[in-house]
């Protein structure tokens, strides 16, 4: 029972942000840089945001997948893509990114609103989180 307890402990969550070089600014900054940095806000059109999947407090040498999916406030399905990110290693301690990072570039004819992302992340023992990032849309 413990053994199980322990292996599902990791924690994931999607970020969105403009840039690489905001990701790196994220994985490199304290506590207080995380939370400022990791969560883009609002998107206007012909913007690109990247929504790093990342893991915190998992095994070393855990093997993480994700699938992952960004939904318009009307439930359509605007990015799908399963299974399409992986990690088997940190990339700053206690830190996994999966790669590739989705990106997702929306245009003046796409509808106003809120979109979503999920990301659903498994380990090799079938342990499942699953990890939400919400932008604005206004063009």
């Amino acid at each position: 029972m413990i053994a199980l307890l322990l292996a599902a402990s990791f924690k994931a969550a999607v970020l969105s942000v403009a840039s690489g070089a905001d990701l790196e600014r994220w994985l490199a900054g304290n506590f207080l840089v995380r939370m400022r940095d990791g969560h883009r806000g609002t998107a206007k059109p012909g913007q690109t945001t990247l929504f790093p999947i990342v893991v915190q407090k998992a095994r070393p040498g855990t093997i993480l997948v994700a699938d992952f999916q960004v939904r318009a406030s009307d439930g359509r399905v605007v990015l799908n893509r399963p299974a399409c990110c992986r990690a088997a290693k940190e990339r700053v301690p206690g830190v996994y990114v999966l790669d590739p990072v989705p990106e997702l570039t929306l245009m003046a004819s796409d509808l106003e609103g809120l979109y979503t992302a999920t990301a659903t992340v498994r380990d090799e023992t079938g342990a499942e989180r699953v990890a939400r990032e919400r932008i604005v849309y206004t063009p």
